[in-house]
C-alpha cells in the first residue's frame, strides 16, 4: 500500500511541508485519516475532520480553509487524500480506491474545462482577448 506508506512517513517527516504554517494541522489529519478513513469504504465526511481539528485546538475556520490551506498542500505534496461524493474522504489503499479517486479527478478537470469554454467563447464573442 504505498499511499499508505507515504502517508505514515509523513508523520514522521513533513518534507518540504516541514516549515508550512499549517504543518501541524496537516500532520494531525493524515494521522486522523490513517486512524479513521483508510479505503473507500471507511471514508468520512469534510466536516467530520474539520469538527475533530477545531475540537482539538487547530486553527482551521471551516471545510473550505481546511481543503485549500492543508488538502490541497497535502495532495500537492504526494500525500493523496482522495474523495467520493455522497461517501467522504478517505486514503487510497487499493487499485479500486484510486480508480474512484481518478475518476472523481477527471470528472471534476471535465467539468471545469467545459466551464472555461464557455467563458473563452463568451469572452470572444464580446471581442476581448482570453489571454
Amino acid at each position: 500500500m504505498p499511499f499508505i506508506a507515504r502517508a505514515q512517513s509523513f508523520l514522521v517527516d513533513q518534507g518540504p511541508l516541514s516549515n508550512h504554517k499549517k504543518n501541524p494541522e496537516m500532520v494531525e489529519t493524515v494521522r486522523f485519516m490513517l486512524e479513521h478513513a483508510v479505503g473507500v469504504d471507511h471514508a468520512i465526511a469534510t466536516q467530520r475532520i474539520v469538527d475533530h481539528l477545531q475540537e482539538n485546538g487547530y486553527d482551521i475556520r471551516n471545510k473550505e480553509d481546511w481543503q485549500i490551506t492543508v488538502l490541497g498542500p497535502l495532495r500537492e505534496n504526494g500525500i493523496i487524500i482522495g474523495s467520493k461524493r455522497s461517501k467522504g474522504m478517505f486514503l487510497i489503499s487499493s487499485e479500486f480506491d484510486a480508480r474512484i479517486v481518478v475518476s472523481q479527478m477527471q470528472e471534476r478537470i471535465s467539468k471545469e474545462s467545459e466551464r472555461l469554454q464557455l467563458l473563452i467563447d463568451m469572452v470572444s464573442e464580446v471581442g476581448w482577448s482570453p489571454n
